[in-house]
């Protein structure tokens, strides 16, 4: 087996693993199971695109060269995302949103080299200050996040 496609196969079943763990920890709750059952319905249609794409035969760095910016996209706006969807209805929230997640793949598709683009390391080495950057964004147009009602 190909060692980015085992690496892959790892680092789902150690996300399953972290699921499982903070759902044990949390307690079962209906915001629970609805949070992690969309990350595993997510981290599954990861693995079956992947796996689709293995078995037609594509190439694996021009496979890692889509999938890369697309998990690096989803870590990066999916967490700013959910602290701020309060203010989902604001036009300005989807607005900054959008342009932020435009510029993440003008720069993964125009600007960043072909040989780097396929690299997992690019979604922690990019993902962090990107992240920093969309919260940044998120917090110059629309104010902090709300608090959590407890």
């Amino acid at each position: 087996m190909n060692p980015v496609l085992l690496a892959l196969l790892v680092g789902l079943i150690a996300m399953i693993g972290w699921c499982v763990y903070r759902v044990s920890r949390r307690g079962v709750s209906t915001a629970t199971v609805r949070d992690w059952s969309i990350y595993g319905v997510v981290g599954f249609l990861i693995v079956v695109g992947i796996g689709l794409a293995v078995h037609a035969d594509i190439d694996t760095s021009v496979l890692m060269g889509w999938v890369t910016p697309i998990i690096t996209a989803g870590l990066v706006f999916g967490f700013p995302a959910r602290n701020y969807w309060p203010y989902a209805r604001r036009p300005t929230f989807w607005a900054t949103l959008s342009a932020l997640v435009l510029l993440h793949f003008v720069f993964f598709f125009v600007f960043l080299s072909p040989a780097w683009r396929g690299n997992p390391l690019l979604i922690v080495m990019l993902g962090l200050p990107e992240m920093f950057i969309t919260y940044f964004s998120l917090i110059l147009v629309l104010g902090r996040p709300p608090r959590p009602a407890r």
